[in-house]
């Protein structure tokens, strides 16, 4: 009978040979990256137009469900940029939210 702190077969090496290395992320399909790529598109053009609430929910969306995604990065990046729109239009309120969702 094995004791109370045993380690069933095979846990320990599982555990051990888990790949944490940022190639080992998962990586989105070709028609996952072209989604992504539309997305970051429509935040492009809602901030053109002003539209930086709308702007900000796809960027956030992006970070938040695709983290590993290129995407994701320049998400991070555009919400970089409207936050400062924001503090330099006299908006810190608006602009403190954005910084400190992106923490």
């Amino acid at each position: 009978m094995e004791g109370k702190n045993s380690n069933p077969a095979g846990v320990r090496e599982a555990v051990t040979n888990t790949d944490l290395s940022p190639a080992a992320t998962p990586q989105p399909s070709e028609a996952q990256s072209r989604v992504l790529a539309r997305l970051l598109g429509m935040a492009d053009r809602y901030r053109s137009e002003d539209a930086l609430c709308q702007a900000a929910d796809i960027c956030f969306d992006l970070i938040e469900n695709h983290e590993h995604s290129p995407e994701a990065g320049r998400a991070r990046e555009h919400l970089m940029e409207i936050a400062e729109h924001y503090e330099n239009g006299g908006q810190r309120r608006l602009a403190r939210h954005l910084y400190e969702r992106l923490l």
